[in-house]
């Protein structure tokens, strides 16, 4: 089939698509993939990013999937919504609708980890964030955290926090956003406590990911204490198959 008819059904699709999926307010917990009619692609929301920013909605990478081949193009897609004379929510227009750039920042291998106890962790593929940073998701059992590449300053998650002046550009930094389990296996394996919304340092080396903690404790205001030096850390062995 011709290339620029597979477009054009991608974007129409795309577009249906994302405007269910907003207007029906449960695109998270309900998104599947779905083949796009007459042809061998499957679109798949509930693997892109999405950012509001004002009247506009963003869908960064839409993974769009060859199902005889397995090969996949990224999209992104940005939609404008406005209210009709009943004030309801309505779409406007498509803003854009284009093959996503590469991302440059490759530094990271996106799969499976282990820890010298084999408890296992999952670092997904990343996002591309609109200022051009690249956000990573690592899953554990009880236990979780992100991370953006790039300076410390201006970092969208930890870029208010007053330890930043004092971080070095040699780790992706981010924040730990599940320690239901106080650390889970990091607690067993370290001997700290890996709480929710402590600050962390990733790079990779080889096959090995790093993490290190930037805090501990908190303040008399219950807020997690920042350090410039290492208070714990854990290394990860990518499980090659």
């Amino acid at each position: 089939m011709n290339i620029n008819i597979h477009l054009s059904k991608i974007r129409r699709f795309i577009v249906s698509g994302a405007i269910v999926s907003i207007m029906s307010c449960s695109f998270v917990l309900s998104a599947h993939a779905e083949v796009i009619t007459g042809t061998n692609l499957s679109i798949n929301f509930e693997s892109s990013r999405i950012i509001g920013s004002g009247r506009n909605v963003n869908f960064h990478r839409v993974p769009v999937i060859n199902i005889n081949n397995g090969s996949t193009t990224y999209y992104d897609a940005s939609f404008k919504f406005t209210l009709d004379a009943n004030g309801e929510l309505v779409f406007d227009r498509i803003s854009s609708t284009s093959i996503s750039p590469p991302i440059s920042s490759l530094n990271y291998s996106p799969g499976t980890y282990r820890d010298k106890s084999r408890n296992t962790y999952e670092l997904q593929q990343p996002s591309l964030l609109s200022d051009g940073r690249v956000l990573y998701t690592l899953f554990g059992s009880g236990f979780s955290l992100q991370f953006v590449t790039g300076s410390p300053t201006g970092h969208p998650d930890i870029g208010n926090r007053e330890i930043i002046s004092f971080l070095n550009d040699t780790y992706s930094y981010g924040l730990i956003t599940d320690g239901t389990t106080q650390g889970g296996p990091f607690r067993d394996i370290y001997y700290k406590l890996w709480q929710e919304n402590q600050i962390v340092g990733v790079r990779q080396s080889g096959n090995n990911l790093q993490i290190t903690l930037f805090s501990e404790g908190i303040d008399s205001e219950g807020n997690p204490q920042d350090f410039s030096s290492q208070r714990a850390g854990a290394v990860l062995t990518k499980v090659i198959e």
